[in-house]
């Protein structure tokens, strides 16, 4: 089935291209280079300070907010509706298709996981690409429902400045019935309107990430203590924020770091409890 998607998105690239090409408002645009281990890259995490510098800076309030389990919640037959607009896909089902062959990959992906209709796999590089089709189509929903601030979005995670609370108010409103054209929802929890300089300011991951970083380049026998502290705290954000993405952070760090020999004993029960309490972070 992955084979069908790679089949799939050669045959359509151009299509599929210019419906996601938005790097002015989407930092999880699919780049593909050869040379990686990996199919596709998207904006790395460490960029996205910058990038709500430049897009935020004008505005005094910023909604904060992302989709509630975002790659679970995908409805496979919102695939199509994002491609070609609901009413003409819900006129045309045919997987066969060739003015609506969004429908070949709703049946792919229906065809890779029994027959289910919610959700996509959590981990090929595929579903990263499935996933920005969707959204994409939301950030048009939401872009064209009327006046908003700036927007930008990193996969699921969405940021929109405003000059008001009310402001930020009234796009959270646009942006939950866009999300629910799609069948998808906001993540309550994780939802909040603040102030822009606390957007901006947020800067606990680099110092977290130079601390661990140091530690990691010191005995492990006599600085056991401080590198399992740290790793605490990363978990302990990750609870505090319900966030997933910071797992995944510090795991891509980890690599990045080459540690992952030296510490073992350290890092393996770090990553067990990272799959018990952070599945999604597993696709990583």
């Amino acid at each position: 089935f992955v084979r069908d998607c790679a089949l799939f998105f050669r045959k359509h690239w151009t299509d599929l291209s210019a419906h996601i090409d938005h790097p002015d408002r989407s930092a999880s645009v699919p780049i593909f280079e050869e040379t990686r281990s990996r199919a596709l890259k998207i904006t790395p995490h460490a960029k996205l300070p910058a990038l709500r510098l430049r897009s935020l800076a004008q505005f005094r309030y910023c909604l904060v907010t992302d989709v509630s389990r975002c790659f679970p919640s995908i409805y496979t037959h919102s695939i199509p509706w994002a491609l070609h607009g609901k009413s003409n896909a819900k006129k045309d089902r045919k997987i066969t298709s060739a003015g609506v062959y969004g429908n070949r990959l709703d049946f792919i992906l229906r065809q890779s996981q029994d027959g289910q209709t919610m959700g996509i796999p959590v981990g090929p590089d595929h579903s990263r690409v499935i996933s920005e089709l969707v959204l994409a189509a939301v950030d048009d929903s939401f872009l064209t429902s009327g006046d908003h601030g700036s927007y930008l979005r990193h996969v699921d995670d969405m940021w929109i400045g405003g000059d008001s609370v009310a402001d930020c108010e009234h796009s959270l409103h646009r942006l939950r019935k866009s999300l629910n054209r799609f069948s998808l929802d906001i993540n309550e929890l994780k939802t909040r309107i603040v102030r822009t300089s606390n957007v901006i300011s947020e800067n606990w991951p680099y110092d977290l990430e130079a601390q661990l970083e140091a530690a990691l380049k010191l005995d492990s026998s006599i600085y056991e203590g401080r590198i399992v502290s740290l790793l605490g705290t990363v978990i302990e954000h990750a609870n505090s924020d319900r966030d997933d993405g910071v797992i995944k952070f510090f795991l891509r760090k980890l690599d990045s770091w080459n540690k992952w020999d030296d510490y073992w004993k350290i890092l393996e029960p770090f990553l067990a409890h990272c799959a018990i309490q952070f599945p999604h972070s597993l696709d990583y």
